[in-house]
């Protein structure tokens, strides 16, 4: 797979997880459930935090922490892609 379908299906993946993101937050109830099969089902939760919530109860400046975590990680990700490529 060459560099550019890499990117491209980073690319529709953000997307695909921003529009899925968007659909729940505007047609359902906070808290409500939607089982579509045994093993799948939609549940409307927020998460203030990180993973489970993890410093959920700090005053917001975690949310640029990670922002910025994962900025630098990606632009690292990027440098090494292109010096394999």
């Amino acid at each position: 797979m060459t560099l550019n379908k890499y990117y491209s299906l980073t690319i529709a993946l953000i997307f695909l997880d921003q529009l899925s993101k968007i659909l729940v937050v505007n047609t359902m109830e906070f808290q409500s459930t939607i089982v579509v099969t045994e093993y799948f089902s939609w549940h409307y939760v927020r998460n203030y935090g990180a993973a489970f919530s993890f410093l959920a109860d700090q005053g917001g400046w975690q949310k640029y922490f990670f922002i910025s975590l994962s900025f630098v990680a990606s632009i690292a990700l990027i440098i090494w892609m292109k010096k394999r490529h």
